[in-house]
């Protein structure tokens, strides 16, 4: 058991290591920087205890800054954490954050009998898990103390390398250091099992301060779905966002036909359907402009990671995210117009007073939160829909930025609807016996209640399909790049199809409840008096034709 747990632990460090083969080419116009080098602060968290304290980029292996380099001394923190030799972090540190001396401008390298103890005292349980010392870290390559003096050697003698046993193999989620800031991204420990990017994703090492991507990415197209099913997808996307822009269309054309028809109560109802028919709008461009030009990196051919931009991507996150945030907090307006005019039995004047903080707060919320986003450059690509959204990468993100408001915002709705609906429990009967305009009164607030009850339908759905997400997203990207999983899992399709069609049937359900006796009221008479106008004019410019002409000539 020991052994097994100590085998899986080194075969995912030697994986990372044999795949090194590019990284250790030096790329065109690197070496003009080295020789200009300026010492900096070592910042690297494996290598504040190796002796020095200044560092310098570019290395020699084309890495401009120490984030970078710090990705690929991380990987090299098992083999560390095991003590397989206690001078590996000094060896690797000093290859990848060389040392940098203000006075002795030169090259700083570790001398050739530090790389052989090393590999000595590592290679033995390298070669019990059937691998060798890479080439790329030959030790012929470096200099000895009689070639050059300065090379790095400690003076005390080589200590014997601990076997690692149960009791102080290092705890996994100690392995990796966890960093989550604006220039680097949570590498998931997926230590002891030998990973390795496998499809649907590929690795890659990002050597540039503004195409900072995770160890193992998606490319653009890509993800766990057939091609079948991306087709079909793109086929769900289409239809729904169709559907909800006509409706939605209707239904602020309905409004504008006649204001009278909807008092101030269940005017969040048209805003929703405004938001929503920006949402639709949102969802169209991306299906016109495509899948590669809204969410993958022309530059990179990667799906969007942690990025700002292009505007066509941001233009479609700012319509999806921020429109949809809007709604949901017009649901909430709209939930606490059922609870004042039901339970408390306030006039439509009087909560139309409190429309200015209704809108303020509608609307600044979601400004907030959008202007986060794109302050921590949070926008990602969504690899099932295409769309530029938050959270498809990043579980912090999702739960921060989608999941967080959502349940807030259905948390306050589902209060204010209770409160409301058993206050006109309680006066029900004495409605009832009442005139018949307090009956048509009645209706009204049936309808505002109805439409506040029918969006926790698509708010619970969105919920569970995020958590779904968000529980899972980490075990997907074990399962496919990890051999150490004993049961493969992969996203479920159908959840996907679930989750699009709940995000815009909000704008669907709204306009067909919509469209009642009032709304065709206010239809025939508009197209009543369109008729009357177009006959006037008719007649005033002497076109009307009498009906005794005959063969289309007036006598």
């Amino acid at each position: 058991m020991r052994r097994n747990l100590y085998s899986h632990i080194v075969k995912c460090v030697l994986i990372h290591l044999l795949s090194l083969n590019l990284i250790f080419c030096e790329p065109r116009g690197i070496r003009g920087r080295y020789e200009t080098r300026k010492c900096e602060k070592l910042s690297i968290t494996m290598c504040e205890k190796v002796g020095y304290n200044l560092t310098f980029m570019p290395n020699k292996y084309g890495h401009v800054n120490q984030i970078d380099a710090g990705q690929i001394i991380r990987q090299f923190a098992p083999l560390v954490a095991i003590n397989c030799s206690p001078l590996l972090a000094h060896f690797v540190c000093s290859l990848y954050a060389p040392m940098c001396d203000p006075v002795y401008n030169k090259d700083i390298v570790p001398c050739q009998s530090l790389c052989e103890n090393i590999r000595n005292s590592c290679e033995k349980f390298m070669k019990q898990n059937g691998y060798i010392w890479p080439d790329n870290l030959i030790c012929s390559q470096f200099p000895t103390r009689e070639q050059d003096p300065i090379c790095m050697k400690p003076d005390s003698d080589f200590p014997e390398p601990s076997i690692p046993t149960h009791s102080n193999l290092p705890d996994k989620n100690k392995i990796t250091p966890i960093i989550q800031t604006k220039d680097t991204f949570k590498i998931r420990d997926f230590s002891g099992c030998g990973c390795l990017c496998k499809y649907p994703f590929v690795g890659v090492n990002s050597s540039s301060n503004t195409d900072l991507v995770p160890p193992c990415v998606l490319p653009c197209g890509q993800y766990f779905f057939s091609n079948t099913q991306n087709i079909f997808m793109k086929f769900w996307l289409s239809l729904w966002s169709i559907l909800s822009l006509i409706t939605t269309a209707v239904t602020l054309l309905t409004f504008f036909i006649d204001r009278t028809k909807f008092k101030f109560v269940e005017q969040p109802i048209i805003l929703i359907s405004f938001c929503y028919f920006i949402v639709s709008f949102g969802y169209i461009i991306r299906l016109i402009y495509g899948f590669k030009a809204i969410a993958c990196n022309d530059h990179t051919g990667f799906l969007h990671y942690a990025a700002t931009g292009p505007a066509s991507c941001t233009a479609v996150f700012i319509l999806t995210y921020f429109f949809t945030n809007v709604s949901w907090i017009w649901w909430v307006v709209l939930s606490i117009n059922w609870f004042l005019s039901s339970g408390l039995k306030w006039t439509n004047g009087t909560i139309s007073s409190y429309s200015q903080y209704f809108h303020f707060v509608a609307w600044l919320i979601p400004t907030i939160q959008t202007m986060a986003i794109l302050a921590m450059s949070a926008i990602d690509g969504d690899p099932v829909s295409g769309l530029c959204t938050v959270g498809n990468h990043d579980s912090n993100t999702l739960t921060i930025f989608v999941i967080g408001p959502l349940l807030i915002y259905t948390m306050l709705s589902l209060s204010f609807f209770i409160a409301g609906a058993v206050a006109k429990l309680r006066i029900e009967q004495t409605i009832r016996n009442e005139a018949k305009n307090n009956l048509k009164t009645a209706r009204f607030l049936s309808r505002v209640g109805m439409f506040t009850f029918i969006l926790f339908v698509p708010a619970v759905s969105l919920l569970g399909c995020y958590f779904y997400e968000h529980s899972y997203k980490e075990i997907w990207e074990k399962s496919a790049n990890c051999d150490c999983m004993p049961i493969k899992k992969q996203p479920i399709f159908y959840i996907f199809l679930f989750k699009y069609l709940m995000s815009l049937v909000t704008g669907i359900a709204i306009g067909l409840g919509t469209l009642n006796s009032d709304a065709l009221s206010a239809w025939r008479s508009f197209f009543k008096r369109h008729c009357k106008i177009t006959k006037s004019l008719a007649q005033k410019n002497g076109q009307l034709i009498p009906s005794n002409s005959k063969n289309g000539v007036a006598i």
